[in-house]
Protein backbone atom coordinates (compact mmCIF):
# COMPACT_ATOMS: atom_id res chain seq x y z
CA UNK A 1 0.00 0.00 0.00
CA UNK A 2 2.79 2.38 1.00
CA UNK A 3 4.69 1.59 -2.21
CA UNK A 4 1.71 2.42 -4.44
CA UNK A 5 1.21 5.77 -2.65
CA UNK A 6 4.86 6.61 -3.29
CA UNK A 7 4.46 5.81 -6.97
CA UNK A 8 1.35 7.94 -7.15
CA UNK A 9 3.22 10.84 -5.54
CA UNK A 10 6.12 10.53 -7.99
CA UNK A 11 3.81 10.30 -10.98
CA UNK A 12 1.63 13.10 -9.63
CA UNK A 13 4.60 15.45 -9.18
CA UNK A 14 5.84 14.88 -12.71
CA UNK A 15 2.34 15.24 -14.12
CA UNK A 16 1.79 18.41 -12.12
CA UNK A 17 5.02 19.94 -13.43
CA UNK A 18 4.11 18.94 -16.96
CA UNK A 19 0.62 20.43 -16.62
CA UNK A 20 2.03 23.69 -15.21
CA UNK A 21 4.48 24.02 -18.07
CA UNK A 22 1.80 23.28 -20.67
CA UNK A 23 -0.47 25.90 -19.12
CA UNK A 24 2.29 28.48 -19.54
CA UNK A 25 2.46 27.76 -23.27
CA UNK A 26 -1.23 28.49 -23.74
CA UNK A 27 -1.72 32.25 -23.74
CA UNK A 28 -4.20 33.39 -21.15
CA UNK A 29 -6.79 36.07 -21.74
CA UNK A 30 -4.91 39.17 -20.69
CA UNK A 31 -5.33 42.88 -20.81
CA UNK A 32 -4.95 44.14 -24.36
CA UNK A 33 -1.56 45.49 -25.39
CA UNK A 34 -2.60 48.77 -26.97
CA UNK A 35 -0.73 50.90 -29.49
CA UNK A 36 -1.97 54.46 -29.90
CA UNK A 37 -1.13 56.20 -33.16
CA UNK A 38 0.83 59.30 -32.07
CA UNK A 39 2.66 59.76 -35.37
CA UNK A 40 0.78 59.14 -38.59
CA UNK A 41 1.03 55.58 -39.91
CA UNK A 42 2.31 55.24 -43.49
CA UNK A 43 -0.21 55.13 -46.34
CA UNK A 44 1.89 52.87 -48.59
CA UNK A 45 1.27 49.10 -48.68
CA UNK A 46 4.92 48.61 -49.68
CA UNK A 47 6.21 50.40 -46.56
CA UNK A 48 3.87 49.60 -43.63
CA UNK A 49 4.53 50.38 -39.98
CA UNK A 50 5.51 47.24 -38.02
CA UNK A 51 3.89 47.21 -34.59
CA UNK A 52 5.82 45.80 -31.60
CA UNK A 53 5.31 42.04 -31.14
CA UNK A 54 1.97 40.93 -29.72
CA UNK A 55 0.20 44.30 -29.83
CA UNK A 56 -3.45 43.32 -30.15
CA UNK A 57 -5.23 46.68 -30.16
CA UNK A 58 -4.59 49.82 -32.23
CA UNK A 59 -6.26 53.21 -31.83
CA UNK A 60 -5.82 55.60 -34.74
CA UNK A 61 -7.31 58.44 -36.76
CA UNK A 62 -7.92 59.19 -40.42
CA UNK A 63 -8.39 62.68 -41.88
CA UNK A 64 -9.57 64.39 -45.01
CA UNK A 65 -7.99 67.82 -45.16
CA UNK A 66 -9.45 70.61 -47.30
CA UNK A 67 -7.56 71.09 -50.54
CA UNK A 68 -7.10 67.41 -51.35
CA UNK A 69 -4.57 66.41 -48.69
CA UNK A 70 -5.07 64.25 -45.70
CA UNK A 71 -4.54 60.87 -44.19
CA UNK A 72 -6.91 58.51 -46.01
CA UNK A 73 -5.05 55.30 -45.11
CA UNK A 74 -3.19 53.82 -42.14
CA UNK A 75 -1.07 50.80 -43.08
CA UNK A 76 0.46 48.68 -40.30
CA UNK A 77 1.43 45.11 -39.46
CA UNK A 78 0.63 43.08 -36.34
CA UNK A 79 3.71 40.94 -35.52
CA UNK A 80 4.63 38.00 -33.30
CA UNK A 81 1.62 35.71 -33.78
CA UNK A 82 1.64 31.92 -34.08
CA UNK A 83 1.64 30.90 -37.78
CA UNK A 84 -1.23 28.68 -38.87
CA UNK A 85 -3.56 29.66 -36.02
CA UNK A 86 -6.89 31.38 -36.46
CA UNK A 87 -7.30 35.08 -35.77
CA UNK A 88 -10.16 37.56 -35.65
CA UNK A 89 -9.77 41.21 -36.67
CA UNK A 90 -12.40 43.70 -35.59
CA UNK A 91 -12.73 47.35 -36.61
CA UNK A 92 -14.74 49.75 -34.47
CA UNK A 93 -15.50 53.12 -36.05
CA UNK A 94 -15.30 54.99 -32.76
CA UNK A 95 -15.71 58.65 -33.72
CA UNK A 96 -16.54 60.80 -36.67
CA UNK A 97 -16.77 64.52 -37.12
CA UNK A 98 -20.38 64.69 -38.17
CA UNK A 99 -20.30 63.69 -41.83
CA UNK A 100 -21.28 60.17 -42.87
CA UNK A 101 -17.81 58.68 -43.21
CA UNK A 102 -17.15 55.02 -43.85
CA UNK A 103 -13.99 53.22 -42.78
CA UNK A 104 -12.75 50.04 -44.41
CA UNK A 105 -10.46 47.47 -42.80
CA UNK A 106 -8.43 45.55 -45.40
CA UNK A 107 -6.28 42.50 -44.59
CA UNK A 108 -3.62 42.21 -47.28
CA UNK A 109 -0.80 39.89 -48.31
CA UNK A 110 2.57 41.47 -47.43
CA UNK A 111 4.28 39.95 -50.47
CA UNK A 112 1.74 40.71 -53.21
CA UNK A 113 -0.34 43.52 -51.62
CA UNK A 114 -3.44 41.57 -52.67
CA UNK A 115 -6.49 42.12 -50.45
CA UNK A 116 -7.35 38.89 -48.63
CA UNK A 117 -10.48 40.17 -46.84
CA UNK A 118 -12.21 43.47 -46.21
CA UNK A 119 -15.00 45.02 -44.10
CA UNK A 120 -16.57 48.50 -44.31
CA UNK A 121 -18.24 50.14 -41.32
CA UNK A 122 -20.37 53.23 -40.77
CA UNK A 123 -19.85 55.60 -37.82
CA UNK A 124 -20.33 54.01 -34.38
CA UNK A 125 -20.49 50.53 -35.91
CA UNK A 126 -18.14 47.56 -35.90
CA UNK A 127 -17.34 44.63 -38.15
CA UNK A 128 -14.97 41.67 -37.98
CA UNK A 129 -13.57 38.78 -39.98
CA UNK A 130 -11.48 35.66 -39.39
CA UNK A 131 -8.33 34.42 -41.04
CA UNK A 132 -5.29 32.21 -40.56
CA UNK A 133 -1.99 33.76 -39.41
CA UNK A 134 0.50 33.57 -42.32
CA UNK A 135 3.79 31.64 -42.06
CA UNK A 136 5.74 34.78 -41.10
CA UNK A 137 3.50 35.42 -38.05
CA UNK A 138 2.45 38.86 -39.33
CA UNK A 139 -1.02 40.22 -40.12
CA UNK A 140 -0.88 43.24 -42.44
CA UNK A 141 -3.80 45.70 -42.49
CA UNK A 142 -4.86 48.92 -44.17
CA UNK A 143 -7.53 51.12 -42.61
CA UNK A 144 -9.07 53.35 -45.30
CA UNK A 145 -11.30 56.42 -44.96
CA UNK A 146 -13.99 56.14 -47.59
CA UNK A 147 -16.98 58.42 -48.18
CA UNK A 148 -16.12 61.63 -46.39
CA UNK A 149 -16.42 65.38 -46.28
CA UNK A 150 -13.43 67.70 -46.43
CA UNK A 151 -11.97 68.71 -43.12
CA UNK A 152 -13.23 65.63 -41.25
CA UNK A 153 -11.42 63.43 -38.74
CA UNK A 154 -12.42 59.87 -37.97
CA UNK A 155 -11.14 57.61 -35.19
CA UNK A 156 -11.00 53.83 -35.08
CA UNK A 157 -9.99 50.91 -32.89
CA UNK A 158 -8.69 47.66 -34.35
CA UNK A 159 -8.80 44.59 -32.09
CA UNK A 160 -6.90 41.41 -32.91
CA UNK A 161 -7.61 38.10 -31.23
CA UNK A 162 -4.92 35.52 -32.00
CA UNK A 163 -2.49 33.16 -30.31
CA UNK A 164 0.88 34.71 -29.52
CA UNK A 165 4.13 32.83 -30.11
CA UNK A 166 5.15 31.29 -26.73
CA UNK A 167 8.02 32.97 -24.88
CA UNK A 168 11.38 31.12 -25.02
CA UNK A 169 11.32 30.70 -21.21
CA UNK A 170 7.96 28.94 -21.38
CA UNK A 171 9.27 26.60 -24.07
CA UNK A 172 12.36 25.83 -21.93
CA UNK A 173 10.13 25.11 -18.91
CA UNK A 174 8.00 22.78 -21.03
CA UNK A 175 11.19 20.96 -22.11
CA UNK A 176 12.30 20.62 -18.49
CA UNK A 177 8.89 19.26 -17.51
CA UNK A 178 8.96 16.67 -20.30
CA UNK A 179 12.49 15.63 -19.27
CA UNK A 180 11.43 15.36 -15.60
CA UNK A 181 8.43 13.22 -16.55
CA UNK A 182 10.66 10.95 -18.65
CA UNK A 183 13.19 10.56 -15.81
CA UNK A 184 10.41 9.79 -13.31
CA UNK A 185 9.01 7.16 -15.65
CA UNK A 186 12.46 5.60 -16.12
CA UNK A 187 13.06 5.47 -12.35
CA UNK A 188 9.71 3.76 -11.84
CA UNK A 189 10.61 1.12 -14.43
CA UNK A 190 13.99 0.47 -12.76
CA UNK A 191 12.35 0.01 -9.36
CA UNK A 192 9.96 -2.57 -10.85
CA UNK A 193 12.89 -4.73 -12.01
Amino acid sequence: MKKSRMKAKQGGAASGLLASAAAMLVPSVAKATTFNETTDFPEDLDAPFFLPANVDQVNGTLQNISGGGGDHDDVFVFTGWTPGTQFTLQIIHTQNSGAFNQETLNWFDEDTNATLDSRTVAPNQSASFNGIVPANGNIAVDVHLGINAEGTNDAYTINLTAQAVPEPGAIALMGAAVATAAIAKRLRRRKKK
